[in-house]
């Protein structure tokens, strides 16, 4: 995530930059799918898969803040 933010931000534009956002929110929401299927299959506690899942729904919320911005409203 935190690389395509730097990559959309570094092309200088901001359709990139909202381009680059964008990826970082579908992979935001990857991660969060991946740590339901870590708790799953038990490679994660229950407990810990609820905050790392609690911690990227915040980072995912900044995120749409940032393309928010981005686009003026």
């Amino acid at each position: 995530m935190v690389l395509n933010i730097a990559e959309g931000r570094g092309r200088g534009s901001d359709l990139d930059f909202a381009r680059c956002l964008a990826i970082a929110r579908g992979s935001n929401t990857e991660l969060i799918a991946q740590l339901t299927v870590a708790g799953d299959c038990g490679l994660l506690q229950r407990e810990d898969v609820a905050a790392l899942v609690a911690e990227v729904v915040r980072v995912g919320r900044m995120i749409s803040g940032l393309m928010r911005t981005l686009r003026g409203g």
